[in-house]
């Protein structure tokens, strides 16, 4: 085995490492999340609030302080069945697409790390992480619409709303995102027919 090799091999094995530590930690924080909305008090629900002065401590033997709310969070029991199911599943879907877009970033490097650039799997795997990024979010936020109307039902607060603007846009940095590595799918693809078209003429 040359150099190159050996220290080639150890990229790839360091690349899976910290793949695999993260997803660990992305399973483990989705967990504990889906335990914190989940509770023996019911589901947990924060909601954007006017600004409003409240008085609290903020750590376990800390004096009281002043400050400005801008959020609340309430513990619902009554939630019907498909908002319960669309929370738990917007939760579990979250963790899914973190784990599957980071299995393919771990795909893309060891293909980068072999000195494969302009090839039919580059392209493939990049065309994957933008529509999982992409349609993934946009199944999240259906199913988080879903939850939290079911919430406003069962706080007596009409029947829900259609999607804020702000929340909706919350999302765009995501899909400007996804816009952005698909457009790198693209330039690849071309690449790889212009390395087809060169080898064809020598």
């Amino acid at each position: 085995m040359t150099r190159a090799e050996a220290r080639e091999r150890t990229d790839i094995v360091w690349m899976v490492i910290a793949g695999g530590i993260a997803m660990v930690a992305i399973a483990a924080e989705g967990s504990a999340r889906f335990a914190r909305t989940f509770t023996p008090a019911g589901i947990a629900w924060s909601f954007p609030i006017e600004e409003t002065e409240v008085t609290a401590a903020i750590t376990a033997d800390g004096e009281p302080v002043s400050g400005a709310a801008t959020a609340l969070t309430v513990h619902v029991t009554d939630v019907n069945v498909v908002s319960a199911v669309s929370i738990g599943a917007s939760l579990v879907l979250q963790v899914l697409i973190a784990l599957a877009i980071i299995g393919l970033v771990l795909s893309l490097g060891a293909v980068f790390l072999r000195g494969r650039f302009f090839v039919p799997a580059t392209a493939r795997l990049i065309d994957a992480i933008a529509l999982v990024l992409a349609f993934g979010t946009i199944v999240v936020l259906g199913l988080d619409t879903f939850g939290r109307n079911g919430v406003l039902a069962a706080l007596g607060q009409g029947e829900g709303e259609p999607l804020h603007p702000a929340t909706f846009w919350s999302y765009a940095p995501v899909w400007f995102a996804a816009l952005a590595i698909g457009v790198l799918g693209v330039a690849f693809r071309r690449g790889l027919r212009l390395q087809r078209d060169t080898e064809g003429l020598v």
